[in-house]
């Protein structure tokens, strides 16, 4: 049998030792690992549940403070129209005074142009004296419609805010009356009926103008 040299015996022990120490050095990195993944694990999940705790929690601030800011501008609303409301009040009711004004003067005046166009018709406006420029002829041409475009007769040619724009274009009242001679000055506007007046009256030119201004008196004072 042979011997093994008693040198050698050292040296296999020393290794059997150092692979001793490897297997148990593996053993615990092993462990440690193990050991390090079982850390880590609850750490992030816990991480992940504060991070959405945090964000639920900010989101729910921001979404109050929205809310509130959306209260405070709504209130910030309702008071400016309530303001705005007490500051219109008096100019919105003095228009409306200012409206009426206008359709009743509007009225007096087609009552009056009709009057001063029966006096041109029983005075025979187209003789000599008709061209002569008196406050009555002036009115005379108030229903010719030379050289003007045909008006379509709609509601809003009567409309106070259609007579208020001819109103301010129109330079002097005979223009006035001109521009409006196809809608409120329409010479088929006949508030007194007059050919059935000038029978009754027996083409008595005096006693029907008196007639006729009695009714124009008694019509603007139910206006």
């Amino acid at each position: 049998m042979v011997k093994m040299d008693s040198r050698v015996q050292p040296t296999q022990q020393s290794l059997q030792s150092l692979n001793r120490k490897t297997e148990t050095d593996s053993s615990n990195d092993s462990d440690h690992d193990n050991n390090e993944e079982e850390f880590h694990f609850p750490k992030t999940i816990r991480s992940v549940w504060e991070s959405l705790k945090s964000s639920t929690s900010r989101y729910q601030s921001l979404s109050s403070t929205e809310n509130e800011i959306s209260k405070f501008f709504e209130k910030l609303h309702q008071y400016l129209i309530i303001e705005e409301h007490k500051l219109k009040k008096d100019i919105i009711n003095e228009k409306d005074i200012i409206i009426n004004q206008i359709d009743n003067n509007i009225n007096h005046l087609k009552y009056l142009v009709q009057i001063i166009n029966i006096n041109n018709k029983l005075n025979n406006s187209n003789n000599d004296d008709s061209s002569s420029d008196n406050e009555d002829n002036i009115y005379a041409s108030s229903n010719s419609y030379d050289n003007q475009s045909i008006v379509t007769d709609t509601i809003e040619q009567y409309s106070t805010t259609t007579i208020m724009e001819s109103i301010l274009t129109s330079s002097t009242l005979k223009s006035f009356i001109t521009d409006n001679n196809q809608t409120l000055f329409n010479e088929h506007h006949d508030p007194f009926n007059f050919d059935e007046l000038i029978k009754q009256h027996n083409n008595d030119s005096s006693s029907l103008l008196l007639d006729i201004i009695n009714k124009y008196k008694n019509q603007i004072t139910s206006i």
